[in-house]
């Protein structure tokens, strides 16, 4: 009922504020583009830089995961962690023709309620809200190219607008003659049923494996979620499953650098230290940049310590510790190196610097304080040889 002059007089703040961002986003394809500014560079910032979609195939596809977004707003079942999604070229495809129906559906039929009795502020709310929630999910789901189809907290916002025009037609719903038992009972059996499927997504969500198992059994051609999958299970010391996940990670992406690292680090831990070195040796020859990771540096240090190629092993150690000094793995087996060697205090050295910057585990604090007592026997016996010198 406010005329639209006072109304945008109100918004001035807000509409103040919406070139900021456009205005970001052409700046940094600006700089980007070296002082040369291309439209479709700031359209396509966010794309995928190895695999970018075309947006036109980006805007179709986001017909039909507009639509499922609005599905599990309304009853949220196959909730994924990171989902695949299928690349829709046409709007002539039989799933974008039901996801334009659907979404046409809602916006007509908000349309229609509001016609129908237009002293009726709730129809007019439950459309323009509706409305709402297409123009703020069209950001991420038409403007702007993102490497992810599919991502469900894209939806939480926009959200907002489908809840609130539910409850104006529940709540218009609930002034007829049998609304007034039966939108109560609507309300309380959704929020039982919501409640039941809550609890049941707590128990996927109980501990990183069965959240990633989750994922990738829902999404098995994602290698970030198999690559999520192994670092769970390396965390319980379950290295064989870790590495047939890194390796499957590797399969389905070979640029991702991290899994490589990770399967070079577990086959370590389980002797295979051929396997280790052939891995971070094919890494360095396809990245020549992973180089400069101090964990892959630190696994070819490891291999070649477990190869018997000693000297090598050391001299990248110390070479490592000193390049990244805060790398604790490489302090620790440094320690031990030189505890095997009998130089207890360059031993605690490393393993003093190695706490600085973690806590010491228990294995790591029962090292120590051997070490410790080796010292001082070694200094009793320095002083009773000076003792009989004298």
């Amino acid at each position: 009922g406010v005329p639209i002059r006072r109304a945008l007089n109100r918004g001035i703040p807000l509409l103040l504020c919406l070139p900021l961002i456009p205005s970001l986003i052409l700046l940094t394809a600006w700089g980007k583009g070296n002082g040369v500014l291309h439209l479709s560079d700031a359209v396509n910032l966010t794309n995928s830089v190895e695999r970018p979609i075309p947006h036109w195939q980006y805007l179709v596809t986001q017909t039909t995961v507009v639509a499922d977004y609005l599905r599990r707003l309304v009853w949220p079942s196959g909730l994924n962690l990171d989902p695949e999604w299928t690349l829709r070229r046409s709007l002539l495809e039989g799933p974008v023709v039901r996801s334009l129906i659907i979404m046409g559906s809602v916006v007509f039929g908000c349309w229609r309620l509001h016609r129908r009795n237009r002293q009726d502020v709730r129809g007019a709310g439950a459309f323009v809200f509706a409305v709402w929630f297409f123009v703020t999910i069209a950001i991420s789901s038409g403007l702007i190219p993102l490497p992810d189809l599919m991502a469900e907290h894209r939806s939480y916002l926009p959200s907002v607008g489908i809840f609130a025009a539910l409850a104006c037609m529940l709540d218009r719903f609930r002034t007829g003659r049998r609304g007034r038992w039966l939108a109560p009972l609507a309300v309380l059996t959704c929020a039982m049923a919501l409640g039941w499927a809550t609890w049941q997504r707590n128990e996927v969500w109980r501990t990183k494996i069965s959240l990633w198992k989750d994922t990738t059994e829902k999404s098995p051609g994602r290698y970030r979620a198999w690559n999520n999958l192994g670092e769970a299970y390396a965390s319980i010391g379950q290295r064989e499953q870790a590495v047939e996940c890194f390796k499957k990670t590797i399969s389905l992406e070979p640029l991702c650098w991290a899994a490589h690292i990770n399967l070079a680090g577990m086959l370590n831990e389980l002797s295979r230290y051929k396997e280790s070195y052939e891995v971070t040796m094919a890494t360095l020859r396809a990245n020549r940049a992973a180089e400069q990771s101090a964990d892959l540096r630190y696994n070819l240090a490891l291999s070649y310590l477990g190869l018997g190629n000693v000297d090598l092993g050391i001299k990248m150690l110390k070479e490592l510790v000193t390049l990244a000094p805060d790398h604790r793995p490489s302090r620790v087996v440094l320690g031990l190196v030189y505890s095997q060697a009998h130089e207890p205090r360059l031993a605690l050295d490393q393993w003093q610097r190695a706490v600085a910057l973690r806590p010491a585990s228990r294995e790591l604090a029962d090292l120590m304080r051997r070490e410790q007592e080796v010292l001082r026997k070694e200094e009793v016996e320095n002083l009773r040889a000076s003792s009989a010198l004298r």
